[in-house]
């Protein structure tokens, strides 16, 4: 785990060309880079990128869960095209 300041990120190194950022309310924030790809880059990318990151993390802290995080029992209600 990296930490940017404002927010904490992982590293995924892998076969690829470019370096992306995948950030979800479960995961946080995923960076994907090339393999050998040198840290001082990465870091310089997230921080290019801080910003937006921000603005999209502040966005998840308005959204609200609709299902269960211990999952699902037998008897429970699910919810099936909003309904």
């Amino acid at each position: 785990m990296q930490d940017s300041g404002d927010f904490k990120y992982r590293i995924v190194f892998s076969r690829r060309r470019t370096i992306s950022i995948s950030i979800s309310p479960d995961n946080g924030v995923v960076v994907k880079a090339p393999y050998l790809t040198p840290a001082g880059t990465i870091k310089r990318f997230v921080k290019e990128k801080s910003d937006w990151i921000n603005r999209i993390l502040y966005g998840f802290n308005s959204l609200k869960r609709i299902d269960n995080e211990k999952g699902y029992s037998d008897g429970d209600s699910i919810l099936l095209f909003g309904r």
